[in-house]
């Protein structure tokens, strides 16, 4: 069991649960600025990519060097034309960041198991999942989704080329989802994607925008998940190009290309490597790995062929591929050890987080992991399973996810500044409806990698965008309600994973 902390008491969180897997909570208000200046670690990416230019192997941490320093965006800056104070950071040398190891393997896997008792809208042991589900409940869950009523058309939501939808083309793509031909009990088929696959809240690659944000965040997107996880299917659309899937992080529409049907052992097979079942995998602890056409996003088990010492230079891995049958193949490639990989899960310790937290600063924010970028909850989501830890992936869930909880309310702001400065490095801050990453101390000042939609540097004007994974301190203002207040006024909850 784990416990809530509030105001000097452990309370018991076993008992929450947050609705909707789908992801309908908006994860981040919308961004501030623009940055040109892009610093990438050399283990940030694997395989074809320049910045993997180390050779040690895939058993070795991050290869972050200690004298990487990054820009701060905050409101204290004197040059707000640059969205940036005058100071620079080392994050990996921030007060906190340690190597102390703070849950070990069994440890990981006990605090997993207390997350997925808190009910299916957290995480899913796929393992033992439900394997039939009614036609109402698939109904359900589809017309759950906040996308689903004609009403959202007309403005301001707009396609990929900023027209705004309408009521017929929304029954179109609503239609493709064949609800209406589901009765009775639907029995799951066993699949294993094979590619980079995204969720989709409808059968559809169309763009569902707001017009403001010129079709960067397409609000179809649910979540991705890479190659090699475990799907129960129990729909195909219409068209027969998608097919309506249950993971372990989210439901969703995906796409038929990306996955291979397979029985019943393969997938138990393939569920049991996130609960410790086999030490016969590789963990991408970079931002992405690719081998040929396949690409593994951070987080991402690649299952090994054969066993591997940790001083291995290469190794076998499973390829996975869907045949002209739409069945689940693996072929066997020798690949080179790369920074980007880690034998088995690199160890829970914030060093190791904050160095492939790292990996996606500078990237454009990805709503739903959206064209291969993350979110807020995502960021968080993809770091933390690099060490085995699962997360779940709406901003929502996270906020009475398994763990140790400090709650702000009723707290000033002296407080909560003094709350914060006292947590560990890699600790999760929780505002409504958005996520951040600890990142550590300096000086007394609290810093932190979000993947932002936007703020304000002064408590007036107009709100600027970037949709970028940005390093800031906790000065610039957000929403509060119906006023703007400083960041850490905003925050309702501090999380550890213990």
């Amino acid at each position: 069991m784990r416990q809530v902390r509030q105001k000097g008491q452990w309370l018991s969180s076993d008992h929450v649960r947050v609705q909707g897997r789908q992801g309908r909570v908006v994860c981040c208000a919308v961004i501030c600025c623009f940055l040109s200046c892009v610093f990438t670690l050399t283990a940030c990416s694997g395989s074809n990519t320049p910045s993997a230019t180390s050779s040690s192997p895939a058993s070795s941490a991050p290869a972050a060097t200690t004298d990487q320093t990054y820009p701060v965006i905050s409101a204290k800056a004197t040059n707000l034309a640059n969205r940036a104070s005058a100071a620079s950071i080392d994050p990996l040398s921030l007060d906190g960041v340690n190597d102390k190891v703070v849950l070990d393997k069994s440890e990981i896997l006990a605090y997993n198991r207390s997350q997925a008792r808190l009910g299916p809208d957290m995480i899913v042991d796929m393992r033992s999942a439900k394997t039939s589900i009614s036609a109402a409940k698939l109904i359900k869950e589809n017309r759950d989704g906040y996308l689903w009523d004609a009403s959202l058309s007309g403005g301001p939501y707009v396609d990929a080329g900023g027209d705004y939808w309408t009521p017929a083309e929304l029954a179109q793509i609503t239609a493709n989802a064949n609800l209406d031909s589901y009765s009775g009990s639907l029995k799951a088929r066993y699949a294993i994607t094979v590619a980079h696959t995204d969720f989709k809240n409808v059968p559809s690659d169309a763009v569902f925008a707001d017009k403001g944000d010129d079709g960067r965040l397409n609000l179809f997107q649910v979540a991705s998940l890479g190659p090699d996880e475990p799907l129960l299917i129990f729909a195909t659309s219409a068209d027969g190009q998608w097919y309506y899937a249950h993971s372990y992080l989210c439901t969703g529409w995906v796409k038929a290309s990306s996955i291979g049907f397979t029985d019943r052992g393969t997938y138990e097979r393939y569920a049991g490597y996130a609960w410790g079942e086999s030490a016969d995998f590789l963990t991408v602890i970079g931002r992405s790995y690719s081998q040929g056409d396949t690409s593994w996003q951070m987080g991402s088990i690649i299952p090994l062929a054969a066993p591997a010492a940790a001083s291995a230079t290469s190794y076998q891995i499973k390829s996975p591929a869907s045949d002209s049958s739409g069945d689940f193949t693996t072929t066997t490639q020798t690949i080179t050890a790369d920074p980007a990989l880690y034998l088995g899960w690199q160890p829970y310790t914030s060093r190791n987080l904050v160095k492939s937290a790292l990996c996606w600063y500078g990237d454009t924010y990805g709503w739903g992991e959206g064209s291969s970028n993350v979110d807020c909850s995502g960021l968080v989501n993809v770091v933390y399973r690099t060490c085995g830890v699962l997360i779940p992936k709406n901003s929502a869930a996270i906020g009475v996810a398994s763990g140790a909880h400090i709650l702000m309310s009723g707290k000033s702001d002296a407080q909560r500044l003094k709350t914060i400065t006292k947590l560990p490095s890699a600790s999760i801050l929780c505002i409504k409806g958005h996520i951040l990453f600890y990142l550590g101390k300096q000086t007394g000042v609290p810093y932190v990698l979000q993947a932002t939609g936007g703020f304000w540097l002064k408590p007036s004007g107009k709100e600027d965008r970037v949709l970028k994974c940005l390093v800031t301190d906790l000065s610039p203002w957000r929403k509060l309600g119906t006023k703007l207040a400083p960041t850490y006024d905003c925050i309702v909850n501090a999380f550890r994973v213990i």
